[in-house]
């Protein structure tokens, strides 16, 4: 291969590196965003916050859609 290829593909995989990092730091974020939800309705959880059914659900949708993104 020419030495421009070479630095081509080297300049992709560090590209690829940045995207990945970049996935696992999102993915962490968005599993404690979904830890935190479930534990403000969690059965033993007092529900500090006092949260009512109809927003406990809401928050749900949200977790769902974290769920679709990891």
């Amino acid at each position: 291969m020419s030495n421009e290829i070479n630095k081509s593909v080297v300049k992709l995989l560090v590209e690829r590196d940045k995207f990945e990092e970049l996935y696992n730091e999102a993915k962490e974020a968005l599993q404690e965003i979904k830890q935190r939800m479930y534990a403000i309705g969690a059965p033993l959880n007092d529900n500090n916050l006092k949260f009512n059914k109809d927003q406990l659900r809401w928050l749900v949708k949200i977790a769902n859609i974290c769920n679709t993104i990891i």
